[in-house]
């Protein structure tokens, strides 16, 4: 997957849905590139909320936990239907309260 996307970001350099997707596709093979990407993602669509909930939850899991908390937030808020986002919230909060 991960060619594909940055194969489609070469054609669309400013997509946010190829970047988050991209982004998520790094973080799940660790890849320490996601985290910029995800940014990049969020500050061209900075009230998506599946983009929001990609940059939270990278920063979330690379141990940024405060930082990432805000996002899910907003994603949340603007997704109230969308289970995923949070369950990565909730996740999120049970990760703070425990360090």
């Amino acid at each position: 997957a991960i060619e594909g996307y940055e194969s489609a970001l070469k054609r669309a350099p400013d997509s946010p849905v190829i970047l988050n997707n991209l982004a998520w596709s790094y973080y799940l093979q660790k890849d320490p590139r996601a985290e910029e990407t995800a940014k990049r993602a969020y500050e061209l669509a900075p009230n998506a909320p599946a983009i929001l909930d990609t940059y939270g939850w990278i920063l979330v899991e690379s141990g940024k936990v405060s930082e990432g908390i805000v996002y899910l937030e907003r994603a949340a808020n603007l997704a109230k239907d969308n289970a995923e986002i949070q369950e990565h919230l909730e996740a999120a909060r049970k990760k703070l309260n425990s360090n």
